[in-house]
């Protein structure tokens, strides 16, 4: 039987009544059930949604998976674009709303496999969403050999969103991890992700922590980016020349003016002319 309380309200005001309540009717709905409920999720309020989100993810059911992360990669467009906005407050509720469900999964015998697509939801989410990450890996729930065979199964963009959260603790907690933390560092080799690290970096107006010179220099050259991304117009989106542009002012201590000039006065593409405005200005 489908709950009336989801299906009878408009669609602007679908509320799940509390948790209990949906625990016992998720588990007693038949796949198609499921199916629909996830496809709703979206328009309910967050909190409700990420908790129908979070269900479909735990199904044994590979349909009902594949939906959910259908969904929470929307739930998690709709964090990233009020994290973005001027009041960033509603983003970063909701990317603390999804944290919290996403870690009361977490339990001492969870699978790799689980533990892994958790920590990737987490350091992808942004907002609050990597700091609890960062926490799991303090809490002494798993061992370290554990947290450290899990974050190499990581895409390296989440493992240097985590470097991120480690970076940003007291000198006693990073002499503490410094050792794993190093060896994250050395093991990066996606240049990309390694671009755009720099560049949120940028946006965010952070200095490069001196301890990032760990990454290897021949994925971090700015000469090479300016080469492979930056003039290479034919072969990169003005999105990813703006990025590795960024990235560059924040790898170097100065870029050259000429190429600065140039950008500003031929470059064709709005993007990668704002982004070379902005590292004017702060000049």
């Amino acid at each position: 039987m489908t709950p009336p309380y989801i299906f009878k309200m408009p669609k602007s005001d679908y509320k799940i009544m509390d948790s209990e309540t949906f625990n016992r009717d998720w588990n007693r709905a038949d796949v198609n059930q499921q199916l629909e409920w996830i496809s709703r999720a979206t328009e309910m309020p967050f909190a409700d949604g990420v908790k129908v989100v979070m269900a479909g993810l735990t199904s044994f059911h590979f349909t009902v998976r594949k939906k959910a992360k259908n969904a929470l990669s929307i739930l998690q467009r709709t964090i990233t674009s009020d994290l973005k906005a001027k009041d960033k407050k509603k983003g970063l509720l909701y990317s603390s709303l999804l944290s919290v469900h996403v870690y009361q999964n977490f339990h001492e015998s969870i699978s790799v496999q689980d533990l892994k697509t958790y920590f990737e939801i987490l350091l992808e989410s942004g907002g609050r969403s990597p700091f609890y990450a960062w926490k799991l890996c303090q809490s002494k729930m798993f061992s370290i050999q554990v947290i450290n065979n899990t974050i190499k199964l990581l895409p390296e963009s989440c493992r240097l969103a985590l470097v991120n959260q480690y970076l940003a603790s007291t000198p006693s907690v990073r002499r503490e991890y410094a050792e794993p933390f190093l060896n994250i560092l050395k093991e990066i080799t996606d240049q990309r992700a390694v671009m755009k690290f720099y560049a949120d970096l940028f946006d965010m107006e952070t200095p490069a922590d001196i301890f990032l010179q760990n990454i290897r220099a021949s994925v971090r050259d700015p000469y090479d980016i300016i080469t492979n991304y930056v003039n290479n117009i034919e072969e990169q989106s003005d999105s990813d020349r703006a990025i590795a542009l960024k990235a560059v002012a924040m790898l170097t201590p100065e870029i050259n003016p000429s190429l600065l000039l140039r950008i500003i006065t031929k470059d064709k593409s709005p993007e990668v002319r704002r982004a070379a405005f902005k590292i004017i200005e702060r000049s």
